[in-house]
């Protein structure tokens, strides 16, 4: 702890640095969070990762133009920045105006105008006369024309609106002014009548809605060079952490984690994974070539007959090209292996590498040299590498949302959760095979099953699998019948039936745990693909391939990111925990520290350059985004411990509550439900014995009265008697 003093006091002056006028909010830097013990970043991250700049609300069309929303399946835009202020003009993105008083005043003025107009001309003809004797004249211009060519311009339109009186359109639809004005005349509207047939039958259509618009909400990663690459930022801190076993991967859900891997992925990760499986296409296209073209004979041939007939050098360039696309990647584990080390290295996925690294390598020895036992060897080694690059190819659709399926990763959570059990299950198989070995070792009828405890134990493993009645009839003329079927219905019972539906139970429950935190571990897995290109590849590498226009701070520099993205509450679609997001979290109840009640603590400014900055005046210190300064540094040590303490049950008793709010609000919307399927019942059968009663004929309906309904009695009573 006492090697936290002085980065917590260096954050502290930087607090207190900031000048009361400013407004804008303090931040750390990567580098002294990197110091805080791994409850701290994180309790840092939850309740101070980022700040709320303020929102904007757009149209829904632009979410397509922007490419956001849950219909894009991107939930996140990110940008780098050199300031904390942002600029909506950057995103592209144009707020709608708001309505000024002024507007408002004009429009009340308007429809005060239009109402004692309309009260006016209801008054009647008489009352109109003297207000249009008062009135001003309205002025037309027309252009100018011969008498002509005005008198035939007049009967025409005396032509249209005629007609178009006598069909009932009125002079709405009029294609000239004169004839427009002539209909409303013989309407009556010019005349000061309030109302007239026509437009009484023919009503002006509604007005359209407003168009549909949606919230977005500017936020800013409120720790500097947070995207900085290694250990200069925070995604390898927050990783190593996960790898020691000190936090779970829910701390990748953390909106700061969030946008950091955004950013990222959007900068450079995606388009050099996208390089590497062009690679690694390279590389598998090249070997399934070799694996259709080569013979296990070649391996028992020397270099100049293999290469004297087409199909041994069509092979031999196949094999040339599956090393050349294999050596960016085993230059790549090299350089990871040195940055990481070796424990830091190991994990599942760069074992598999590795085997296959060598699996090239030594299928390339055994097809150009010649060996005594070559050709067996080599079909082996073609065999198991044919499965572990399928497998491979795994790797990089774990990292896309259209494919996202962590091969590995299922299997490790699936081994973790069923591997007691499977113990049990193998130890049982294996006292099943001992007894049968003991009973069946010397006798023929069973066709060698059982000669030994090898092929026993996996003669049981085959019972458990596919049955044992096809192998019925070897056990009934065995020596001793009685003791076989004996055996077989106690293993088929307790193993086939009983302890093989377990489990297929325990996966199937292992795997949809797995699959609640699709979201979180696809961010996993782009954090691993981030760290480990920035550990294997140089900076001017990274810059040279992933970034058309080279600049500074084209990749990763920039010290502030900041996020666009639609507001929690509105879309719940969001697959990435929009929860945890300060405005969501607030509509929640969770209001913590950094955390406003409004959704956010800033607004968007009014000035013209359509910036957006924190809120003014500013606020106090305790109030504001930063962590609240002790007096000293040793209360400052011993306030973070004592926080950090209590922020963990805390922090459970508010998952726990929203677990069961939400559980709750499910299982209200099922009640809903149903109490409107009963409502819909009941009235339904309301209906149905309403018809009954009234005969459910002309006459018994509603319309025939008590008449109609005596009339129907006698005629049901001569029915039953004719019956």
């Amino acid at each position: 702890m006492a090697a936290n003093e002085p980065l917590l006091q260096a954050f502290w002056n930087e607090v207190d640095s900031n000048e009361p006028e400013a407004d804008t909010f303090a931040c750390a830097t990567a580098e002294q969070l990197q110091q805080l013990y791994p409850n701290q970043l994180l309790q840092y991250l939850k309740h101070h990762g980022v700040k709320k700049l303020g929102s904007a609300r757009v149209p829904a069309s632009e979410l397509q133009r922007l490419g956001l929303g849950p219909r894009s399946r991107t939930l996140m835009l990110t940008r780098g920045s050199t300031s904390l202020t942002l600029d909506w003009k950057e995103w592209g993105v144009t707020p709608m105006p708001e309505q000024s008083s002024e507007a408002g005043a004009e429009s009340d003025g308007m429809s005060e105008a239009v109402g004692r107009l309309l009260s006016s001309s209801a008054a009647g003809a008489g009352a109109h006369a003297a207000v249009a004797a008062a009135a001003p004249a309205v002025v037309v211009a027309v252009p100018h024309a011969a008498p002509a060519q005005h008198q035939q311009r007049h009967s025409q339109d005396d032509q249209e609106a005629g007609t178009r009186r006598q069909s009932g359109e009125a002079g709405s639809r009029g294609r000239s002014l004169w004839g427009q004005l002539r209909a409303l005349q013989e309407c009556g509207h010019l005349a000061g009548q309030a109302s007239c047939a026509h437009h009484d039958a023919h009503p002006a259509p509604p007005a359209l809605p407003p168009p549909p618009t949606v919230v977005l909400e500017a936020y800013v990663v409120a720790v500097r060079d947070a995207a900085a690459a290694g250990e200069r930022g925070i995604l390898r801190p927050v990783l190593r952490r996960w790898q020691l076993g000190s936090c779970s991967a829910g701390a990748f859900g953390l909106p700061a984690v969030q946008a950091i891997v955004c950013y990222k992925w959007e900068k450079f990760a995606g388009a050099l994974l996208m390089k590497q499986l062009a690679a690694y296409g390279l590389w598998l296209g090249a070997f399934t070539g070799f694996m259709l073209l080569f013979t296990s004979n070649d391996a028992a041939l020397t270099d100049k007959e293999l290469l004297s007939t087409w199909q041994g050098r069509a092979a031999c360039v196949c094999e040339a090209a599956a090393l050349l696309g294999m050596s960016p990647f085993l230059l790549g584990e090299v350089a990871a292996l040195a940055a990481y080390g070796f424990w830091g290295w190991l994990s599942a996925w760069n074992l598999l590498d590795v085997t296959t690294y060598g699996l090239q390598i030594a299928i390339t020895v055994l097809h150009l040299g010649v060996f005594t036992h070559g050709p067996w060897r080599l079909t082996l080694a073609v065999a198991v590498q044919a499965v572990l690059l399928a497998v491979r190819l795994t790797y990089f659709s774990r990292v896309f949302r259209s494919t996202t399926f962590d091969f590995m990763g299922a299997l490790q959570a699936v081994a973790r959760e069923v591997g007691s059990y499977l113990g049990v299950l193998l130890l049982l198989m294996c006292g099943f095979a001992a007894a049968f070995y003991t009973v069946f070792r010397d006798d023929e009828a069973t066709e060698g099953a059982f000669d030994s405890l090898p092929i026993s134990l996996m003669t049981m493993v085959n019972y458990a699998i596919s049955g044992a009645s096809y192998y019925m009839h070897n056990f009934l003329s065995s020596r001793s019948p009685a003791v076989a079927i004996g055996l077989i219905m106690v293993y088929q019972v307790l193993v086939s039936m009983i302890l093989m539906s377990l489990l297929t139970g325990i996966m199937t429950n292992a795997l949809s745990r797995a699959q609640l935190q699709e979201a979180v571990i696809t961010i996993l897995n782009r954090a691993q693909v981030i760290d480990e290109l920035e550990a294997v590849l140089p900076f001017p590498l990274l810059a040279f391939t992933a970034v058309r226009q080279r600049g500074p701070g084209a990749i990763h520099t920039l010290p502030y990111i900041h996020v666009l993205r639609v507001d929690p509450r509105q879309s719940r679609e969001d697959m990435d925990g929009a929860d945890v997001w300060p405005a969501a979290a607030a509509q929640l109840g969770v209001v913590g520290a950094g955390v406003a009640a409004g959704g956010g603590d800033a607004s968007t400014g009014g000035g013209g350059d359509g910036s957006v900055r924190g809120a003014s005046p500013p606020r106090s210190r305790q109030h504001s985004g930063a962590l609240p300064r002790p007096s000293s540094s040793a209360a400052s040590l011993a306030a973070a411990g004592a926080d950090a303490t209590a922020a963990v049950p805390a922090a459970a008793a508010v998952e726990r509550l929203e677990g069961q709010v939400r559980s709750l609000e499910g299982q209200l919307a099922e009640v809903r439900g149903a109490l409107q399927q009963l409502l819909e019942l009941n009235s339904g059968m309301r209906d149905l014995m309403a018809a009954q009663l009234l005969g459910g004929g002309p006459q018994g309906g509603p319309q025939g009265g008590p008449q109609g309904g005596q009339q129907a009695q006698p005629q049901k009573g001569a029915g039953s008697k004719s019956k």
